[in-house]
Formats: structure tokens, sequence, C-alpha cells
């Protein structure tokens, strides 16, 4: 079989520059977000992994390699067969769709990486976060000024992925990857390009004003210090390298306009020039400061004891600085207290002044809106306790059973969403394949650039304990390309007559891939057809809606929604009976669907109308369109009270 050079080799530019590119387009598609994207996911991410497997010339991957995407297979698998019992079936397939992305985006860096590219896959993540954050810096530090606008409404920075919290753990992937990178790469070059990118991630991720990439940063960093083999100097070289990004943090977070939920646009205008003006500066200091301690490092070497003596004082530091904190707090009790009460309870603005001030927000804990999410996906764990209610199914749940009137379609915890809906059989797959990254960094030590791999990957894991991270493709996959750099890193892989690769295996493995890539395909043009479907909707030409939802329709004969669309156009085009007849076909395929039950209700009348209407408010109690029809005078139950 014909070679490829550079895949035989795993050339290092192509891997950096397959990198960069999944997170830069990825990222600027709305963070992969939206299932329109998936399918051309699915299909990049089979070419390379064709074209890699056919060049790889029968090398396989190792045992634990085909455990950790075996354990994703099952998973993914996991939620599709819990479409046999879900109460929505489109949520259930979108939910399989977008794991196929994180599946074939796996399977195609399991291919083409080796150790000697590590530093590449880790390089180009680095780089396209940072060009993402360059973006969304740029649009805050420089907004629009060609309108009249003379006061500009800005909230928290949300960059390319259109939400604040998201952006700010992909800011912190980069940062922990870019740091451990200014002190352990091998050349002084990428030492200096790495510190500089520095001090650019910290303050777009500082103006996303997010407390749980606070969490996640720390959490990365203890990672990264207990695992690291030269931990004293990543703590020593660390935080000198991070001394113009504590400053550039510092210096950001002292603009009163650019911190204001409000402002004048002349004085944002100001304070955006001085600031770039200043990252500027901060970023070559950074890099000099990188390139001076790689010099020095390379030069000074100390003794065993003096190494000791010195851990023993950071020790005795650290020691003091926790135990002064807590004792600040009034001791262990209050600081538990505070805790607690904080977590649930939302720390409000004394006046108006500080509710403008979005610095604010970090000084608070309060999370009350998270732990209603999460009393809910509890309560649908106890209602379904052995295999869950089916993947994607949290939103029409929390619809019926919310104490408050906020709309949510995610748990914003992926270990107890994924508990609620796939019950044990998922959460033990989810956590297995989640932790057999750890069991490769065991191994890993000797990279290292690896402790920056972990780092980032220890991040995610944490922080999608509070959020729904695993719902934005360029999050996750910057993860599991981290954790795949992982695998790659160890020093006792085994070679390729040692692989798990024999021919039947390779046949079979093949063959369900193609399967799976023909479903994307399918999911591509239905999703498309969907959007349009939308898109027509809101425009109000019934005729187009009508004609895409017939598309979806062929390509996604599975989709009530394809054929909610399809009766809501047919009805507004004067088809009444057309319309109502799809309307119940779709409500057949997804029952516990208000939208469904809404639309029914009004292109019905009579009894009908009355029972449709009923089944919605039963299915949403405190929607705002339900409200609207009480107040016009319909009888519908109450909504219950909130807890």
């Amino acid at each position: 079989m014909a070679q490829i050079p550079w895949l035989r080799e795993r050339s290092g530019p192509a891997v950096a520059l397959f990198s960069l590119l999944v997170v830069v387009l990825l990222g600027n598609a709305h963070g992969g977000y939206y299932p329109t994207a998936w399918g051309w996911c699915v299909l990049g991410f089979a070419w390379i992994a064709g074209i890699a497997f056919m060049a790889r010339a029968g090398r396989g991957l190792d045992r634990l390699e085909v455990a950790f995407l075996g354990a994703l297979t099952l998973f993914v698998a996991w939620n599709a067969v819990s479409i046999a019992w879900t109460s929505n079936v489109d949520a259930s397939v979108l939910e399989v769709q977008r794991g196929l992305i994180y599946l074939f985006g796996v399977l195609a860096v399991l291919l083409i990486l080796r150790r000697g590219t590590v530093a590449h896959l880790l390089g180009g993540l680095a780089a396209g976060a940072t060009w993402l954050s360059v973006q969304a810096l740029g649009d805050r530090l420089f907004p629009d000024e060609s309108g009249d606008a003379v006061v500009v409404f800005h909230d928290r920075l949300q960059g390319a992925l259109g939400y604040a919290t998201g952006f700010a753990l992909l800011g912190v992937m980069a940062a922990l990857l870019a740091l451990v990178f200014a002190v352990h790469a091998r050349s002084l070059a990428a030492r200096a390009a790495a510190a500089a990118a520095l001090p650019v991630l910290l303050t777009t991720a500082y103006f996303t004003f997010s407390r749980g990439a606070v969490l996640a940063i720390g959490a990365g960093l203890l990672a990264a210090v207990a695992y690291d083999r030269r931990r004293l100097t990543l703590l020593t070289a660390g935080a000198l390298v991070a001394l113009p990004s504590a400053a550039a943090v510092w210096i950001a977070s002292r603009a009163p306009a650019l911190t204001s939920s409000r402002a004048q646009a002349e004085l944002i205008a100001d304070e955006g020039r001085e600031l770039a003006l200043v990252l500027l500066a901060l970023t070559v200091a950074s890099s000099v400061v990188a390139v001076a301690v790689g010099l020095a490092g390379s030069r000074v070497r100390f003794g065993r004891g003096t190494r000791r003596a010195y851990a023993a004082a950071l020790a005795a530091v650290a020691v003091v600085v926790a135990v002064g904190g807590v004792m600040s707090q009034g001791g262990p009790g209050p600081l538990v207290e505070k805790a607690y009460y904080g977590v649930n309870r939302e720390k409000l603005p004394e006046d108006q002044t500080e509710a403008n001030d979005l610095n604010t927000r970090l000084g608070s804990i309060g999370t009350t809106a998270r732990v209603n999410y999460w009393r809910v996906a509890w309560d649908q764990y106890r209602e379904h306790p052995l295999i869950g209610s089916g993947a994607g199914t949290y939103e029409g749940f929390w619809l019926r059973h919310r104490p408050i009137n906020e709309p949510v379609i995610d748990a914003h915890n992926l270990y107890l969403e994924t508990l609620a809906q796939l019950g044990w059989p998922g959460l033990l797959l989810l956590v297995a394949m989640l932790a057999l990254p750890l069991a490769a960094a065991a191994r890993s030590r000797g990279e290292p650039l690896a402790a920056g791999a972990l780092a980032a990957y220890v991040a995610y894991v944490v922080h999608a304990a509070i959020d729904w991270d695993w719902e934005i493709p360029t999050l996750t996959l910057f993860a599991l390309f981290c954790a795949v750099a992982l695998f790659a890193a160890r020093e006792d892989r085994a070679p390729a007559d040692r692989a798990v690769n024999p021919a039947r295996a390779r046949t079979v493995a093949v063959a369900v891939a193609v399967g799976l890539v023909a479903f994307s395909l399918v999911g591509l043009v239905g999703n498309r057809a969907l959007d349009d479907a939308n898109a027509a909707l809101l425009r109000g030409d019934h005729a187009a809606v009508a004609a895409a939802a017939r598309t979806a329709e062929r390509w996604a004969p599975w989709s009530a929604q394809a054929k909610r669309l399809r009766g809501l156009a047919e009805f507004r085009l004067g088809r009444a009976e057309a319309g109502r007849s799809k309307l119940r076909e779709a409500a057949r395929r997804t029952p516990d669907d208000w939208r469904i039950w809404y639309d029914l209700g009004i292109a019905s009348t009579g009894s009908q109308r009355a029972r449709a209407f009923v089944r919605a408010a039963t299915l949403n109690p405190m929607g705002n369109d339900i409200e609207a029809l009480r107040d016009q005078g319909v009888r519908l139950p109450s909504p219950r009270p909130a807890r």
C-alpha cells in the first residue's frame, strides 16, 4: 500500500495545524454547539482517521488506548440504546450525533499522534485558544464606534463560543498548557511564545468574570504540581513567568468602564487603548522572563539538601496562607457555614453601582440556580434509578418540575445529568472513560509537557461538574485531545507487534465506522433541513417551512420536530386538517414535548383544543405561553409552588 510520508512520519507541523484548526474553526462556529456543525466534524475526522489508518501499515493501538476508545464507544452506544425508552427521540438522537464527534475526533488523534508530536498537538490547541482570545479581547477593548450610541451595554465576555463560562474554561485550559510550555518547552523560542500568550489568555478569561474558571485553574495547577517530576522548577519558574499575567489581570480589574455592565462608549475606548498597550508590554515582559528563567535553569543547579529545604519552606508558606485564610473567616465552622449559605443564596448587590460592577460577581459563591438544576436532576434520577429516562431528556423533566420560571436545557453537571438520563450504566461508562487518561498519565511523566496536558484535562473534568461543557464540542475535544496526548506520551507504550489490532477486528471496526459516518451524513442533511425550516418559520415563510420540513422528514424519519414544523406550516397555509394530522403524528412520536401539544391546541378546536392545552400545561406549567393562555381564561392546571 502506498504510504503518505507526512502521515507515516507524524509530521509535527501538520499535527499542530490540525489541532489549531479544530479549535479555531469549531470555536468560531459557536463552539460547535449547534447540530448543523456536527456532521461536518464527523466527516472531517473520519477522513483524517481513514487516511491515517491506511498509512499505518498494520500498526494498531495498544490495549490502554483501545480501552479508552472502547469506553467512549460504549458510552455513545448506551446513549443510542436509550432511544428504546426515551420520552424524546429527537433529543436522544442529537446526543448520539454529538457523541460521534468525540468518538471520531479521538480516533483520528489516536491514529496520527506519536510521542514525538505531543508538543505539536498541545501547542496547536493553545495557539487556537489564543487566537480566539485575541478576537474576543479585541472586541472588548475596541468597541464599534461607528454608531451613535453614547452608552455601551456589555456583560461578561462570551467570545466566539457565545457562552462566558465556557469561554473562560477554554482560556484556562490553554493557559495551563502555556504555563507548562513556558517552563518545560525544549526550545527557548517555544517558551517565549507560550509565555507571551499567558497575559492574553488570562486577561480574556478574567473578563468572563467566571467563578468556575477560578475553580478549574486551581484544580489544574494542583494536578500539575502534584504530577510534575520537577515540581519545584514548575512552582518557581511558573510563578516568575506568571507575574506579568497577574499584573495584566490586576490592571484589567481596575478599569471601571471595561468591568461595568454599562459605561460611556468614550471611556471604554480610552481604557481599551490603554489596556491594549499595557498588555503588549506585558506579553513582551512575560517572554523575556521565560527566556531568562530558561537560561538560568540551564546553568544553575542545586543540591538535594537545598531542594528539600526549599520544598519545606514552600510547604510551610502554603500552610500558613491556608490557615490564615481560614482563620480570617472566623475558623473552619463559620467558613463552612458561609460557604453553604453562599451556595444556596445568590448574593444581591446593595446598590446600583455595585450591580453595574462585574467584579463583584467574583466575590460571591452564590449559585442558587445551579442548586435548583441539580435538585431536579436528582429527582429525575430517583424516578428512573436504574437506566435513566433517556439521553437528552433533562430539559423536559426540568420544565415539568422546575421550582423557578427559567428555561434550562442541561443540569450544569455532567455526572449528575448522566446519572439522571442514562442511569448507573451510563455514569460508570462515563467515569471509566474519563479515568483512563489519568491511568495513562502515571506512565507519561517522562514527557515534561504531559503536566500541562494533565492540568488542562483535570480542569475540564472538574469544571464539567458545575457546567454543561460536554455540550460544547470545542471544549470537550480540547480536553479529549489532551487526554490522547497523555496516552501518546507514555514511556512504555506497547510496540506494534504487541498492539491490539487483529485483522478481523480491523474489518469489523472499519465496517462500523463506515456505518456511523453514513448515519452522520444523514444527520447532517436532516439537521440542516430542520435549521432551514426554523429559520423560515421566523421569517413567516410557511411555504419554505413546509418544503424544508418535508426534506427533514425524509432524512430524519425519527424526528418529531420535522413533523411538528410540517404540521405548523400546513395549518398556516390553510390546510388545517393536514396540519393537525402531522402534529398528532409528532405527539405520538414524542408525547412529552409541550411545544407539540401547544401547537396542536392552536390548530384544533373544541374538546381536542382543550385536551391539547391541558397536556401542554402539564408538561410545562410555568411556561410563558401557558401563562398567556391562563390570562385568556383557558382552564389549565395550576403551576406547582416554588420550593
